[in-house]
């Protein structure tokens, strides 16, 4: 079962799925990605305080850390990243 959860983009696991609170356009949350040209490829990193939402057809948007967004996530893993969450604020 997918359960979408508004969150900050600054919480979500790098590598996850997110739409806008008002979109159904799809992104991969990442704090890194690479351009490839010729034999060369260069890293964009994002600045602190900051995440990228990287979409299927190679758009990418800087948004604050603090950006709601809809996670995309099944029952396990939500129940995982929970209990993640309540040992470590123990």
């Amino acid at each position: 079962m997918k359960i979408k959860v508004i969150m900050p983009v600054g919480d979500i696991p790098l590598g996850t799925t997110v739409t806008k609170l008002t979109g159904k356009k799809e992104y991969l949350i990442r704090d890194e990605f690479r351009i490839y040209e010729d034999d060369s490829n260069y890293a964009v990193t994002a600045k602190s305080g900051t995440r990228f939402m990287v979409s299927d057809d190679g758009n990418v948007e800087c948004v604050p850390a603090d950006y709601e967004a809809l996670w995309h996530v099944d029952a396990e893993t939500l129940m995982n990243y929970l209990d993640d969450m309540l040992t470590e604020d123990k």
